[in-house]
């Protein structure tokens, strides 16, 4: 039912506003490892000057748009991703990397967000 409801609405929104509000083609990964937070997101046909990656907190904002020329006239996709990462990450190493269509973020941790292992004494 969500899903209908949220096609409805999207194809309203797109039609009133000749662009995209929510495209399902935009899939992401989040993987994590000891060192860094890796985030990996689908945005072909993108280009990386209409990327902009922002970090606040510890809130990881993705957005983008991109524009084509169609029979009708212009056509304008924009997406925007927002996730939570769960611990701090080291501003002046974030990568940023975009390859056939995929951006990938590697965020590496801060010392303070690394686990650190505590050995358990006997007495």
């Amino acid at each position: 039912m969500y899903d209908l409801i949220t096609t409805d609405f999207n194809n309203l929104m797109n039609s009133f506003f000749n662009h995209k509000f929510y495209d399902k083609s935009s899939d992401y990964y989040l993987g994590e490892d000891e060192n860094s937070y890796t985030v990996s997101v689908d945005i072909p046909g993108i280009p990386p000057e209409n990327v902009e990656i922002n970090l606040d907190g510890n809130c990881l904002i993705v957005s983008g748009k991109s524009s084509s020329e169609v029979d009708s006239g212009a056509r304008n996709r924009i997406f925007k991703r927002v996730w939570s990462l769960p611990g701090e990450v080291d501003l002046e190493s974030i990568n940023a990397e975009i390859k056939h269509g995929v951006l990938t973020l590697t965020l590496p941790k801060t010392e303070a967000s690394t686990i650190k292992s505590i050995p358990v004494k006997t007495s």
